[in-house]
């Protein structure tokens, strides 16, 4: 019977990483290597309607801010919600 849980937990977990992989922790120069929202504005004029900002990928205007997960830090990435393309970074500091 603890043998069964035991590999309950284990296939679990890996289908829980599996899940969550896409929102795992990035390195440090990934993070930065993405543009701020004032770069990002800067880079794709078109991409500004008044303050919203919307993809220049597909045109979607609603964004998800997702946090990085790294221990420590509160970074965050911006992404489409339609297209799933990484707009921009957001720095918690």
């Amino acid at each position: 019977m603890t043998l069964l849980l035991g590999m309950a937990a284990i296939v679990g977990g890996v289908l829980l990483f599996n899940y969550f992989f896409p929102f795992m922790p990035w390195t440090k120069q990934e993070w930065l290597a993405l543009p701020t929202e004032s770069e990002y504005r800067q880079r794709h004029p078109t991409a500004c309607n008044g303050e919203r900002t919307h993809c220049v990928k597909c045109g979607g205007e609603q964004q998800l801010d997702l946090p990085t997960f790294n221990p420590g830090v509160i970074n965050r990435k911006v992404m489409c919600m339609r297209c799933k393309a990484v707009l921009w970074r957001v720095s918690s500091k």
